[in-house]
Parts: structure tokens; C-alpha cells; sequence
């Protein structure tokens, strides 16, 4: 695997200085986001947030918005440097991808 510079740094800051993308990856149901609320509650927040530089949502939209409707005004995020617009998108669009692929492990897969 070659060796790529990641430049990122993770931060707590205000909930409103994050913003959902203009064209979302993926539509995130009202159903998903009381899943989420319902992990918050029993976990508190443990996905971090993936966010550009600017603020936009890269992943972890379900959590934001679950996080704005219980009240918090803190957030913590993940911001991704030092990327050009098209390694964001292309970012994004693994970020939201990759678990679909996922599978549970079960008995008969051994």
C-alpha cells in the first residue's frame, strides 16, 4: 500500500459550525437517526464526525443530527487537510461505502 501524507486533526467545537452537504452521499431516514439517538443515549458519542475543512459533513451526518435534536451544542470531529475537492468527494463516497460491504459473521460462514 503506498505511503500517503493524511494530514487531519480532531477537535471539539460548536455543533453549528458543521453544515450537511449540499448533494448527500446517502439519504438519512428519520428511522436512522433515532438509531442513532438511541446509541448516544446508551453510549454517549462514540462515532466521531468526519468533516472538510470548511465544515461540510463528510460522514456521520445520522450522528450530527441526532446530536443537534438531543441539544448538545458541543461536537467532536474529525477534519480531513490538506485534500483537493476531488479526494474530499472521493472520501466521502468510501466513507459512506465501505460498511455497506460489511457482512456478519455468522455460524455457517466459519
Amino acid at each position: 500500500m503506498p505511503a500517503n501524507s493524511n494530514s487531519r486533526n480532531i477537535r471539539r467545537l460548536s455543533i453549528d459550525s458543521l453544515r450537511l452537504p449540499a448533494l448527500p452521499v446517502q439519504w438519512n431516514p428519520k428511522k436512522q437517526v433515532e438509531k442513532a439517538k438511541k446509541f448516544l443515549a446508551e453510549f454517549n458519542q462514540v462515532p466521531l464526525i468526519y468533516a472538510a475543512p470548511d465544515g461540510e459533513i463528510l460522514f456521520g451526518e445520522e450522528f450530527w443530527l441526532a446530536l443537534r435534536e438531543a441539544g448538545a451544542t458541543e461536537v467532536d470531529v474529525v477534519f480531513i487537510n490538506d485534500k483537493s475537492p476531488a479526494e474530499l468527494k472521493a472520501i466521502r463516497l468510501a466513507l459512506h461505502r465501505i460498511p455497506q460491504d460489511a457482512r456478519w459473521i455468522d455460524e455457517t460462514c466459519g
